[in-house]
């Protein structure tokens, strides 16, 4: 009998421990804009063209986080907005871009399975645009590795701590792989459109698409040296294979076209390039 209670007593806490670690966060609600109007109403930018991460912590002073992208008039500047002052830092664009893509893919990855709420503790949002999600006083799991990363940005840039920021991209990487295993697999399987067009040597050409949700985020720099791989080995799968150019369907999710001389079937073409790029 004692051992029965022991089992079941340990198996409520690993039960406990499951619930406790959260690895994804909560889209943000209709109720929670209305519950938090408030408060989004001054540390909320409409107007601002980036990633924000919104703190609003019980007791403690509440602030936020600014993470321009592209198309913001400062680019490589972070703010953090805290005790009605502004803190700005200059960082690496490439950090600066890659905050942004790992907002995207934990508010991409969120999940309604069960509020987690409390009298006291601390609400994070992150916002992406017209994207939202949150999450309260993460114990463990994904979300507490995610806003002690956020955190630490927020004292960096309160400290004018340009080079630790810097130093951030391999932290991130890490973290982003952690979100993006939690996409659908479907999500990362090549999507192929073709169609065989004949060349002025008469010659069928098979114009292959392929968009993978894997390349999400990379630079275009990045995405031509990705390309100019794919063209090296897949030309010792294909004959005459060669990568026309590599154009975006939208910034996260890069289209990468390659137009194959159709020396072997169609299909053959195909599963070929689907087993590389897999």
């Amino acid at each position: 009998m004692k051992k029965q209670i022991t089992l079941v007593i340990c198996l409520l806490i690993m039960c406990a421990q499951a619930v406790l670690a959260q690895n994804r966060l909560k889209p943000v609600s209709r109720f929670d804009y209305e519950s938090w109007n408030g408060f989004f109403e001054v540390y909320y930018d409409k107007k601002w063209k980036g990633t924000q991460y919104l703190v609003c912590p019980s007791f403690d002073a509440q602030y936020a986080l600014r993470i321009p992208d592209s198309n913001n008039a400062n680019p490589k500047q972070l703010l953090v907005f805290k005790d009605g002052k502004n803190y700005t830092v200059d960082a690496d664009e490439v950090v600066i871009a890659k905050l942004c893509y790992l907002v995207e893919d934990a508010i991409n990855t969120s999940m309604f399975p069960f509020d987690r709420m409390g009298n006291d503790g601390v609400n994070y949002f992150f916002m992406k645009y017209d994207k939202s999600a949150t999450c309260w006083s993460p114990d463990t799991g994904n979300c507490k590795v995610l806003v002690n990363l956020f955190d630490y940005v927020c004292k960096c840039v309160i400290k004018n701590k340009s080079d630790d920021l810097n130093k951030l991209e391999p932290r991130i990487d890490s973290l982003r792989s952690v979100f993006r295993k939690l996409y659908p697999a479907e999500l990362f399987e090549p999507i192929f459109e073709s169609s065989n067009i004949g060349s002025s040597y008469m010659t069928p050409i098979l114009d292959v698409f392929f968009t993978s949700h894997d390349m999400s985020g990379i630079q275009e720099l990045q995405v031509q040296k990705y390309a100019s791989i794919i063209q090296e080995v897949s030309v010792r799968l294909c004959k005459n294979t060669l990568v026309s150019h590599c154009h975006f369907g939208s910034l996260s999710f890069p289209d990468l076209r390659i137009i194959v001389d159709c020396d072997e079937p169609e299909e053959m073409v195909k599963k070929k390039l689907f087993d590389l790029v897999k």
